[in-house]
C-alpha cells in the first residue's frame, strides 16, 4: 500500500460534491482511502471486497467533483494504473446555514444515506464471531442519549467527538488491525419537555 503525507483538511461545500457522496459506494471509497492512504482501484477493490470494474465510474465521479485526486500513475504489467488520494485529509463537511440549508438539501440526503449504511453495517455484524458487544475491546455498540447540555457540556462533547474523529481518520496499515466503522449524529432538538407551564395555560387546560 502507498504511504501518504498528511495534508490540510478539505472542506466539502459545493452541492455537487455533497451529492457525489450520497452514494454508499462512494462514501466507502472515501472512507477506505482515508483509512489506508493513497490506493489504486485494484487495492480499493481488495479492501472493499467489490469488483474493481464496478468502482471506476464512482472514482471518476469523485475526481470530477474534486474530492479525489490522481496522486500518481504507476506501471503494472502492461498498463498504467492511477493511484487515488483525497483532495485533503480529512474531508470535512462545511455546513450550510439559514435558508440555504432548508428544503431537500443534499446534506440532508447525505446524512440519510450515512444512517442507512450504518444500519446495514450493524445488522451485518450482530451475532457474528467478529462482534464483541462488551469488554475493553468492544467493537459493537449502538445507543441514543438526549440531554439538556450547558455550554461547558457542549464544549466537552465536541472535544470528545474531535478525539474520536482524530483516532478514526489516522492512516493505518490495513493488516495492522480490524476494520471498524463509526457513525455519529449530534443535533439540537426542539422540545417543550421540562418547560414551566404558565398559570394561564393551566387554567385553559382545566
Amino acid at each position: 500500500m502507498s504511504s501518504r503525507v498528511r495534508s490540510r483538511p478539505y472542506l466539502i461545500r459545493r452541492r455537487d460534491q455533497i451529492a457525489a457522496v450520497e452514494s454508499a459506494v462512494r462514501q466507502e471509497i472515501v472512507d477506505t482511502i482515508q483509512a489506508a492512504g493513497p490506493l489504486s482501484a485494484p487495492e480499493i477493490s481488495a479492501l472493499m471486497g467489490r469488483p474493481a470494474d464496478g468502482l471506476y465510474y464512482h472514482l471518476k465521479r469523485l475526481v470530477r467533483v474534486g474530492l479525489l485526486v490522481i496522486k500518481a500513475t504507476r506501471r503494472t504489467g502492461r498498463r498504467d494504473e492511477a493511484v487515488y488520494d483525497l483532495a485533503g485529509h480529512p474531508l470535512v463537511l462545511d455546513y450550510p446555514v439559514g435558508a440555504e440549508a432548508r428544503g431537500d438539501h443534499p446534506l440532508s440526503r447525505l446524512v440519510r444515506s450515512m444512517l442507512r449504511t450504518a444500519d446495514r453495517d450493524f445488522r451485518a455484524a450482530v451475532g457474528t464471531d467478529q462482534a464483541r458487544p462488551d469488554g475493553d475491546r468492544r467493537n459493537l455498540w449502538a445507543g441514543r442519549r438526549h440531554a439538556w447540555l450547558s455550554p461547558p457540556d457542549l464544549e466537552r462533547v465536541n472535544d470528545l467527538v474531535d478525539q474520536l474523529v482524530s483516532i478514526m481518520t489516522r492512516s493505518r496499515n490495513p493488516a495492522g488491525g480490524e476494520l471498524c466503522t463509526l457513525t455519529l449524529v449530534l443535533a439540537p432538538r426542539a422540545s417543550r419537555a421540562g418547560r414551566r407551564v404558565s398559570r394561564s395555560s393551566k387554567r385553559t387546560a382545566s
